[in-house]
């Protein structure tokens, strides 16, 4: 222990003696681990959803795996409404069954006390409360959801409609669904869920709003896109035999189900909801659904590694002020082990404090506010346990190779107080850690540049709409009316156009297409006639919908040249005046319009349709006059204070929306800008500890050159050549990787750019101006010493 203390009490003098390498020691350290403790606290909370519930090994999710024609396949989240039941009915060894079903297109409000309320809303059966592991505040779990036209709600919710009141009992308006009575209050879940919602509504309700046409969710066997279907199967039975049932079923749900004529064939498949989040986020995913970060995991990683590389560096350098030191411990009696136990415990000295700073760090600094809201901020002190060990274990890995470098330092070296150039020749593992680092480097220099390409490209991008001058206003169905005839009045604004949504930031509804014999997937949004010139949408053939319709009889359609195409008309002009069957209309095609991007630049275009739905308008489209955009915005604003409403008015120039944060993923580009900094950073102090490190040891030389003619120049080139040619050997192994990186990133969109060779070549210039500049930096110091101030000991 006294030993301890000793080795504790020197490490701690040395830490103050090396101020400078000491700050960058800890500023590295603390910095990557602060980066490794937000990424591992976002990796529990991925773990941590849906993990309070009883029986997660015996609880699976069917999802549905749907083959086209074409042979391209989709994984979704949901399968048919009627899986359950079948599964319930047929299979003893299945226990128990609920459902989750969403109308995905359709967004009903509440209204509580002649208050309008924006909720998320699910239909779910009885045995949800047993399934899962929720429990409720009041109400109770056996029959909360067991009648038609009940409704339980979950605390956020109650507090937010009720207030402090006991909600149980009182009434719940649902727009068009009715009203429902509610019979139940959830308790806030311990941890997040993918099943977490505002309200839950009985699902013995569904079969009567979809009698009455309240509600359009298909209850067959053919669609898959609104019923989330979960099973908790017999202690005995294993997940093959799960998967072998569903088989089964989907042999007779093949047999029975009415489905689009695209479709070839489908699977279902057994999830188990421990797996959950290691699988990739599917079609119609519930909400909260997060999988493991793999990618910021890998950075942290990364930023660990450069850390304690750079540490192993600069503790290298670090050899000239101590081995005078070494050489009088040796002297003393210190064996090679004491000095190696010696250096180890200032290495975790320096990775405890680190720690100690990245707690605080990790609190200031996350690396985006989308992150952010991912972590949870309640202190999680197993983590913090988890992240101490690592911490010590960090400090040992990457105090025990310098340590034993320098106690290898040979006693008359010592005693000379100087290093010899043969002790000073740079190891094979050190040269491995420059390239490493700076490979690591330029992957993130590139990424950088590669993200800093495509965020232009999206921003800039044409999507065949026109964005100029245009103000979209979010507003619920009761207000679009009066705004638009108010704003009509204003001799600021060309035109009005009332839609469901705005084009690339709004998410279409989807519909089919009946045209015997061709059966489509489309997209669609309601609009008026108004919509086309608006946003500067060209027509190719027909004629725009009327500015005479009235009412929500709808009778035309519109739509774009990919439908027609996929319709197998064989131009534009042969679709007009043909009908076609959407959700059991029959619809006459009016116009053809241009393809241009409804959903940007990630998907390809799509069959799209433009509907003549009032009941679905949300949206106030307001072309304004050149130079008249701000006179529009106050007029707005002054409309929205007239109107009562317990929400603020949304609304938001459409050019703008373009260079939001959201869309083109800025903190995504702040985070990996910054990360590329701070590699960068570290990886030229661990450098410039080694040049320093090789100059030293080479000074004798240098000076005895300068005396037998050398110039600077030569000198600088004759020190700098190596570490050169490590860079450039970095670059060489890293170029492949940042090129596979570079295109998955960019996988994500179907619209890209095409990093060539100029973008790489401009990533790898970049580092060697940065490594030129640290290794010049200190052998052009070198190179100009007067070399009799240090060849004069000699």
């Amino acid at each position: 222990m006294e030993m301890l203390k000793n080795y504790i009490f020197i490490a701690a003098r040395n830490l103050l003696k090396h101020k400078f390498i000491s700050i960058v020691n800890i500023i590295g350290l603390a910095t990557s681990m602060s980066v490794g403790l937000f990424v591992l606290s976002m990796a529990k909370n991925a773990f941590d959803v849906d993990s309070f519930h009883p029986l997660p090994d015996r609880t699976y999710r069917i999802t549905t795996r749907q083959f086209t024609k074409s042979g391209d396949a989709d994984y979704f989240a949901t399968s048919p409404y009627l899986l359950a039941s079948h599964l319930k009915d047929q299979y003893s060894v299945i226990e128990r069954v609920t459902r989750i079903v969403t109308d995905v297109n359709e967004s009903v409000k509440i209204q509580v006390n002649n208050e309008e309320f924006e909720t998320e809303n699910v239909f779910a059966d009885p045995d949800f409360f047993h399934v899962f592991g929720f429990k409720l505040a009041t109400g109770d779990p056996l029959h909360a959801l067991s009648k038609a036209y009940t409704a339980v709600l979950s605390k956020d919710a109650a507090h937010r409609l009720f207030g402090n009141q006991n909600p149980v009992g009182k009434p719940l308006s649902m727009g068009k669904y009715g009203e429902f009575t509610v019979t139940g209050v959830m308790q806030k879940p311990p941890f997040s869920s993918r099943m977490e919602y505002d309200v839950y509504l009985s699902m013995a309700t569904l079969p009567s709003l979809t009698q009455s046409d309240r509600i359009n969710i298909p209850i067959g066997w053919g669609d898959i896109y609104n019923t989330q279907t979960y099973i908790i199967t017999n202690e005995d039975i294993t997940p093959n035999e799960v998967n072998r049932i569903l088989i089964e079923t989907d042999t007779y749900a093949m047999k029975h189900a009415v489905m689009h004529e695209t479709v070839d064939h489908r699977e279902f498949i057994a999830q188990s909801l421990n797996d959950l989040v290691y699988s990739p986020t599917l079609y119609f995913e519930s909400r909260n659904a997060r999988t493991v970060p793999y990618i910021p995991l890998i950075i942290s990683v990364l930023m660990l590694l450069l850390a304690a590389f750079n540490y192993m560096n600069l503790t290298i350098a670090k050899i000239f002020s101590r081995v005078k030191e070494i050489g009088i411990r040796k002297i003393s009696g210190a064996t090679k082990i004491h000095l190696i136990h010696q250096f180890i415990t200032e290495a975790m000295l320096i990775a405890l404090i680190s720690f100690g700073l990245a707690l605080f760090l990790t609190d200031f600094i996350p690396l985006t506010s989308n992150l952010a809201r991912e972590v949870n901020q309640a202190p999680d002190f197993k983590l913090y346990t988890v992240f101490f060990v690592f911490a010590i274990l960090t400090g040992f890995v990457c105090g025990i190779f310098p340590s034993i470098a320098l106690s290898k330092v040979k006693l008359t070296t010592a005693l000379k107080n100087k290093i010899t150039l043969g002790e000073a020749r740079t190891p094979v593992w050190q040269k491995a850690l420059i390239t490493i680092q700076f490979s690591v480097s330029l992957l993130f220099i590139t990424v950088s540049l590669v993200m800093i390409g495509q965020t232009r490209y999206i921003s800039r991008a044409d999507y065949g709409v026109d964005r100029s001058n245009i103000l979209n206003i979010t507003l619920p169905p009761v207000d679009i009316a009066y705004f638009k005839n108010a704003l009509e009045q204003e001799t600021t604004i060309e035109q009005i156009s009332a839609s469901s949504g705005r084009p690339v930031f709004s998410q279409p509804m989807h519909c089919q297409v009946h045209n015997q014999p061709d059966s489509i997937d489309a997209i669609y949004f309601s609009a008026d006639e108004n919509f086309i010139p608006v946003y500067g949408l060209t027509l190719l053939a027909g004629t725009n919908f009327s500015d005479r319709m009235q009412g929500s009889n709808e009778t035309t359609v519109l739509i774009n040249e990919e439908a027609a195409s996929r319709l197998k008309y064989k131009t534009p002009l042969e679709a007009i005046g043909q009908s076609i069957t959407i959700d059991s209309l029959s619809l006459k095609i009016t116009g053809v319009i241009k393809n241009f991007h409804v959903q940007g630049l990630k998907q390809p275009i799509k069959p799209f349709l433009i509907r003549y739905i009032p009941d679905k308008f949300s949206t106030l489209t307001v072309k304004a006059k050149s130079g008249e955009m701000y006179g529009t915005l106050r007029k707005v604003q002054q409309l929205s204070t007239a109107v009562k409403r317990d929400y603020p008015l949304e609304y938001s120039i459409f050019e703008n929306d373009f260079h939001s944060n959201d869309f083109i993923k800025l903190d995504d580009f702040k985070m990996i800008s910054s990360l590329s900094c701070i590699t960068v950073l570290i990886s030229s102090l661990g450098l410039i500890g080694i040049v320093m490190f090789h100059t030293k040891a080479r000074a004798s030389e240098i000076g005895i050159r300068k005396v037998m003619g050398a110039n600077t120049g030569q000198i600088t080139i004759l020190i700098s050549r190596k570490f050169i040619l490590l860079i450039l050997l970095a670059c060489c192994l890293a170029l492949p990787v940042c090129y596979i990186t570079c295109e998955s990133i960019l996988q994500e969109y179907t619209y890209r750019i095409q990093p060539g060779l100029l973008l790489h070549a401009v990533g790898v210039v970049i580092l060697l101006l940065i490594g030129l500049t640290v290794i010049c930096s200190q052998t052009i110091y070198a190179a100009l010493r007067n070399p009799i101030e240090v060849i004069r000991s000699e």
